[in-house]
């Protein structure tokens, strides 16, 4: 078995300008929101102090590993704030609202989407 193995460092980064101090690299992207298929795997960088300015929803579901940092996910009207730290893991069921989200010293996110 052939398997390729990228460090992070060595990822291609591209930046997120819609949202403060992120950046990512995706692994494979075959999503397809029309036909309902397909996988993504990505890293999310998450820079010191960087974070997300909305609550989010998709259509596909979601695992995302919190490898190192913190993030934190701003309250809501159905929840607290609350902070995450190393080893966190997270499955959100397709239309799940979740963030807005922060990170005071940054983080590194490994997630998978799906359908």
């Amino acid at each position: 078995m052939n398997v390729a193995v990228i460090e992070a460092d060595q990822a291609q980064w591209v930046e997120v300008t819609s949202e403060r101090g992120i950046t990512l690299t995706v692994f494979k992207d075959t999503l397809d929101s029309i036909n309902k298929t397909g996988i993504r795997t990505r890293l999310v960088r998450f820079h010191p102090g960087g974070g997300t300015r909305e609550i989010y929803t998709h259509d596909y579901h979601e695992e995302v590993y919190l490898i190192e940092g913190d993030q934190t996910e701003s309250a809501s009207k159905d929840r607290p704030e609350k902070t995450y730290r190393d080893g966190g893991y997270f499955f959100r069921a397709a239309h799940t609202e979740h963030g807005p989200f922060h990170s005071e010293d940054g983080c590194l996110l490994f997630e998978v989407h799906y359908y």
